[in-house]
């Protein structure tokens, strides 16, 4: 046997071997899958708002939005019940604004400021009802670079804006209210704690 004919059978057993430890095994472990089998898989939702009815057990997912669409796709900040009506739930999001779910989130619906004070985009970091007065909210947002409380009489239909941090990229990232002292309290990201009983027309430094 010849030198040249030597080293190519020596190549053609190398190729072989390469596809026998190679493409091989890839070639066994799964087989041409058809779309039929394809359409069989069910999509997993690993994202969204999900309600448990026992317990914790098992989950469904209730993000649908009254008229078509989902939230599951928003950024949320927090998830909070009405302190009086639990079936009545409010997603606070990171920039799509404030959403409320009248039914133990089955359906959502988009809170619309008439006048435009609340932005739809906004970030919404907090939000506190008065629980003898349900229709008056008070909520934190960040937008317009500047952290903001607004406070809404009507449910959320028009808001007012009734105080604002004075310096930019500085949030409200928290508030309460006292319903008993008549109280708001915030917490700013400057550090500050302030407090207001008129309805935020005043404002005191507590720390």
């Amino acid at each position: 046997m010849s030198t040249r004919t030597t080293v190519i059978l020596l190549v053609v057993l190398f190729m072989f071997g390469l596809f026998l430890i190679v493409a091989l095994p890839l070639l066994l472990r799964r087989g041409p899958v058809s779309p039929a089998a394809e359409e069989e898989e069910p999509a997993v939702l690993d994202q969204g708002v999900f309600r448990s009815d026992d317990g914790g057990r098992t989950w469904e997912a209730k993000s649908a939005i009254a008229g078509g669409g989902s939230v599951s796709a928003f950024t949320v900040n927090r998830l909070l019940p009405d302190p009086v009506d639990p079936a009545t739930l409010y997603l606070l999001t990171d920039g799509n604004g404030l959403w409320v779910s009248e039914n133990r989130g089955d359906s959502w619906r988009e809170v619309v400021d008439e006048r435009g004070v609340l932005e739809v985009r906004s970030n919404v970091l907090a939000l506190a009802l008065n629980s003898g007065r349900r229709s008056e909210w008070y909520v934190a947002v960040f937008q317009a670079n500047r952290g903001r409380v607004l406070r809404t009489v009507d449910g959320g239909k028009t808001f007012r804006e009734i105080y604002f941090t004075p310096l930019e990229r500085f949030g409200v990232v928290d508030l309460s209210y006292d319903r008993n002292r008549g109280a708001l309290a915030i917490a700013t990201g400057q550090g500050g704690l302030l407090e207001t009983r008129d309805g935020g027309r005043t404002w005191r430094v507590i720390r």
